[in-house]
């Protein structure tokens, strides 16, 4: 865990800040290989974005997908639980052999649609439970992950996210719209 722990930290001296930037959409093609750059809008961060080789079938995915036990992020400052969501519907659309995540094995596309899942219902247990009237420390015992298996794989860290979850809800853009459900 520590060697993870370790592996997270960015060196800031080390951090380089892009040179292109691009609105929502950007092409390379040589002729031989293309690659697609493709923004589905704020969801993990500000800046998500994947990079899509189509003859390939292969989407690199960053931050928005894993596939290991530690969870994922779901406590970035600027994190959009809507926006993430809805971001793996749209990338899940593609036609996709591979996924590429942050952190973890390979996948195919139905690691985007067990990460869509999981942030989903812990976000409508949430919102559900604090429109009750339920504390963080209520809902951090209470809400049922387990069912996503390796999103849920390690209590504290899943904790940690309901916790980071309950802190951010009510400034999220939804809070106030629907029974809960994240359309």
């Amino acid at each position: 865990m520590e060697d993870v722990k370790e592996q997270t930290k960015i060196k800031l001296e080390h951090l380089e800040l892009p040179s292109i930037r691009f609105h929502d959409h950007l092409v390379f093609d040589d002729g031989q290989h293309r690659v697609e750059l493709i923004k589905y809008g704020q969801a993990h961060t500000k800046g998500d974005g994947v990079a899509y080789l189509p003859a390939e079938g292969i989407v690199f995915v960053g931050d928005l997908a894993v596939n290991w036990t530690f969870g994922n992020n779901l406590s970035d400052q600027d994190v959009r639980y809507i926006g993430w969501i809805r971001a793996l519907e749209n990338i899940a659309q593609l036609p996709i052999k591979t996924v590429v995540p942050s952190h973890g094995d390979l996948g195919d596309v139905n690691l985007l649609h067990r990460q869509r899942d999981f942030i989903a219902d812990m976000w409508k247990q949430v919102k559900q439970g604090l429109k009750a009237g339920k504390s963080s420390a209520e809902l951090k015992k209470t809400v049922q992950l387990t069912q996503h298996g390796i999103f849920a794989g390690d209590l504290q860290e899943t904790e940690g996210m309901i916790e980071s979850m309950c802190e951010r809800a009510q400034t999220q853009p939804d809070w106030n719209s629907g029974n809960g459900n994240p359309e």
